[in-house]
Parts: structure tokens; C-alpha cells; sequence
């Protein structure tokens, strides 16, 4: 998937080196789940695992082949017309409109060539940046879940967005040709 800007190609070993660093700060480790990495080999197998994911993708900035950022679509396992979204991207490249422009593709493929009826995504309370974008994009907040009040060991609390297929105005998604 691409545009004029970004290529979503699928994770490789060689981005096992950004998978690290990413992994050795606090922001990608808690806003976006990311596994905390605590040596290369760590990280190289983490890009295997992700490799290994049909929906997870590296964003790849164009211009210059770096990624960038990460996105995947996964299913929801009572739902099987339903995925959720996850995302991460570098923070030198926030507020430039990238991870608008991945979730444009990505949102494309689920709902055009996926078929999917819903896609779903879960931030933090506190990841305000994310819940904007995603209410952007055409999310609505449905509910959010208190972790704290199911353990003391898990003090957060997650908001939970939906966009279904009959809301999404994919304006922005490349007609596919007829044969």
C-alpha cells in the first residue's frame, strides 16, 4: 500500500535496529504497547514476529526508504467482519500528517479489499494525541475501560474508538481498475 508520501510494506529483519530503539523509550513502550526490547537479538526477534503478521505493517517514509512508524490491523476474535488498528510513529515525525495519511491506507484495505464492517482502537486515557487523530478519522470514543478497578496491578485506563464501514467516507482511497 502506498501513496505519494508513504509505503506500508510488511516488517523485515533489517528493521530489527529501530524496533530497539523504539523499545527503549517510555512513550512507544506505554502509549503504544510496544515490547520493551532489551538487547538487538531482543529486537530481531520481535521483527520476525511482526514479519510473520499478514496485517503489520512498517511505515515507510518515501523520499528517503526510512520507516517510520508501525501499523497493524488484527481481528477481534468474537467479531470476524471486525479488526482493530494499531499504530505507532517516530516522534520526529509527528504532526507532519503521516499517521493520517497510514491510517487513510490502512483503513482503505480494511473496509475495500478487507470487507471488514468495524474497525476498533484502544489508547490510554492519557494519549489525547491518538484520541484526536482518531476522532480525525471518523472514530467515535464508545467506551472506556478502568483496568484499575479489575486490579491494582494495572493502573490505567483504556478508551475503546469504533469506526464502522457505513461511516467511513474512504474519499481519499484509490478506485481499484476493473480487469
Amino acid at each position: 500500500m502506498e501513496n505519494d508520501d508513504l509505503l506500508l510494506r510488511s516488517v523485515e529483519i533489517r528493521d530489527a535496529l529501530t524496533l530497539y530503539h523504539w523499545g527503549h523509550d517510555p512513550i512507544y513502550v506505554k502509549w503504544a504497547r510496544l515490547a520493551s526490547y532489551p538487547t538487538l537479538q531482543a529486537a530481531v526477534n520481535g521483527a520476525r514476529v511482526l514479519a510473520r503478521r499478514p496485517e503489520s505493517y512498517a511505515i515507510v517514509l518515501k523520499k528517503s526508504m526510512k520507516m517510520i512508524g508501525l501499523i497493524e490491523l488484527y481481528h477481534r476474535t468474537s467479531c470476524p467482519k471486525a479488526s482493530e488498528v494499531g499504530f505507532l510513529l517516530d516522534r520526529a515525525y509527528w504532526q507532519k500528517g503521516y499517521m493520517t495519511q497510514a491510517l487513510t491506507l490502512i483503513l482503505c484495505r480494511a473496509f475495500q479489499e478487507m470487507n471488514q464492517q468495524e474497525v476498533w482502537a484502544v489508547t490510554l486515557r492519557e494519549n489525547e494525541r491518538a484520541q484526536k487523530l482518531l476522532e480525525k478519522m471518523g472514530f467515535e470514543l464508545k467506551y472506556d475501560v478502568d483496568y484499575e478497578q479489575i486490579s491494582p496491578q494495572l493502573p490505567f485506563d483504556e478508551f475503546n474508538f469504533l469506526l464502522k464501514a457505513s461511516d467511513w467516507h474512504g474519499t481519499h482511497c484509490k478506485k481499484k481498475k476493473p480487469c
